[in-house]
């Protein structure tokens, strides 16, 4: 569709006797939602593809629109892996089962390549309607199982890893409703846990189908797809959208939270147990056990009444949300103080990085935190006058 744009594809031509010209799509072509920043067409230029010689709509050359590459037949299989590389590190597609394939003509020529396999039997594919959590379990493996070639293997959990480049996934079934989900661990050995709260909430507040969840030192984003009826096709394209989540977050947090991304060669093995399906249902950020590095229910609280932090808040709630406790009060100033100090520093860092729309953030953060730190002074003055007894009358 030219008015929409396309999305990404490789396509190949035999030219003469012995050149193949592979191309991969640029932006000329490429729908909104898979237009190339600059990080993918540098990718695709490491991997070989010439970038594109004039644009759309412009008098052809011998170049492409596209990124292009000619070869001799006989590099046929490192044109091969050139589209591979670009269609699975920089479009996030994780197998050749996500693929189409369309020729122009009724047979292909003859590329001095393996024949394709037999597609999957289309009864295979089918819509099914799990009866119960082994049931769905039965109908992922089958749906996954032209993906990997065999049926998939599953770790100590129960879970399937599914690998893409560096990216690493799991896939599993709920056992208490129909539901599969599709998990990809981000970053971990975050330093800064209240931060990474913060930055998970606001993650969250601009996703509509992923949920990020911060469990432990780890962050993940989930997917939960409704599995009954459970359609092979709606999983394939989560765990597409899971891959695209993946590159699009994980090393830009690493960087906030000063963590570690997760490469799936590097971490063969990452926790997802039943712990983190509870993070999931309940919602719940916080590590009970690390009580330390959490800020109080009270603070919380007045945050979640304030979550713009435009100082919305006044003195008499937020005394009434800390129980009119004076040293409760001053307890969460100091909290509040020490993160307005440590967003503040964020800034400057940031700013000096020249990372000028996360120094933008963090200064929003800061200024936030000020306005709490006022409405608690407030609150301190409201109790502290409570606390006076009225001068005796003369």
């Amino acid at each position: 569709d030219q008015t929409r744009g396309s999305a990404p594809y490789a396509q190949f031509t035999v030219q003469g006797t012995d050149l193949i010209r592979g191309e991969v799509t640029s932006n000329a072509y490429l729908a909104p939602a898979y237009v190339l920043d600059e990080r993918g067409e540098g990718l695709l230029a490491e991997l070989g593809w010439g970038a594109p010689t004039y644009r759309r709509g412009d008098e052809p050359d011998r170049g492409s629109a596209n990124f292009h590459v000619d070869l001799p037949r006989s590099y046929a299989d490192r044109l091969a892996a050139m589209a591979i590389r670009a269609l699975r590190d920089v479009w996030s597609v994780p197998h050749p089962a996500f693929l189409t394939a369309e020729t122009a003509d009724e047979e292909l020529p003859d590329l001095g390549l393996p024949a394709p396999a037999e597609p999957e039997p289309a009864n295979a594919l089918e819509v099914g309607y799990p009866v119960d959590a082994d049931d769905l379990q039965r109908l992922v493996d089958a749906s996954l199982t032209p993906v990997f070639g065999h049926p998939p293997e599953k770790d100590a959990d129960g879970d399937i890893p599914v690998r893409s480049g560096n990216t690493l996934l799991f896939v599993r079934v709920r056992r208490d409703s129909p539901v599969v989900e599709v998990l990809a661990p981000l970053v971990r050995d975050i330093t800064g846990r209240t931060r990474a709260a913060e930055v998970v909430a606001d993650l969250n507040r601009g996703s509509s189908l992923t949920k990020f969840v911060l469990m432990d030192d780890t962050v993940f984003a989930v997917v939960a797809l409704p599995a009954r009826p459970f359609v092979p096709a709606h999983l394939r394209d989560m765990l597409a959208l899971m891959f695209q989540t993946a590159h699009d977050h994980d090393d830009d947090l690493a960087k906030r939270l000063q963590g570690r991304r997760i490469v799936a060669d590097a971490e063969p093995t990452i926790e997802t147990s039943e712990s983190l399906d509870e993070d999931v249902r309940d919602d719940a950020d916080a590590d009970d056990d690390d009580e330390s590095n959490e800020l109080a229910p009270e603070l919380l609280t007045l945050l979640q009444l304030d979550p713009d932090g435009e100082g919305s808040v006044d003195a008499a709630t937020a005394a009434s949300v800390c129980g009119h406790d004076r040293d409760l009060i001053l307890r969460l100033l100091r909290e509040s103080e020490e993160q307005q100090i440590a967003w503040r520093t964020s800034a400057d860092t940031d700013a000096a990085d020249r990372d000028r729309d996360e120094a933008e953030a963090c200064r929003h953060e800061a200024s936030g935190w000020g306005r709490t730190i006022e409405t608690l002074r407030g609150a301190l003055r409201l109790v502290f006058s409570e606390s006076v007894p009225p001068r005796a009358s003369d």
